[in-house]
């Protein structure tokens, strides 16, 4: 799978699949992914190469390609899935 054209081709399309061969890797392990500092020093990254490599950041980027997304992450957490918010349904009065 390639990157979209419009982002053009950089030359870091392993290091992206690589990252992100990492977190499933360390999800399917661990249960959790590590926080970003710890990932990037894993797979030897400056904070601003992962930056350049996922401009929409960690969970909006590189989590969400990895196909992990929050509810897994707070099941992982807390053993219960997400909760819904919850909204009262009335309208403000300003």
């Amino acid at each position: 799978m390639a990157w979209p054209r419009c982002w053009g081709s950089t030359g870091t399309e392993e290091k992206h699949w690589s990252f992100i061969r990492y977190l499933r890797k360390k999800f399917l392990e661990e249960k959790t992914v590590p926080v970003v500092v710890l990932a990037c020093a894993d797979n030897d990254l400056r904070l601003s190469e992962f930056k350049l490599l996922f401009p929409t950041g960690y969970h909006r980027g590189a989590c969400k390609i990895a196909g992990i997304n929050y509810d897994f992450m707070y099941k992982a957490i807390t053993g219960s899935p997400m909760r819904p918010l919850r909204f009262s349904g009335r309208a403000r009065s300003d």
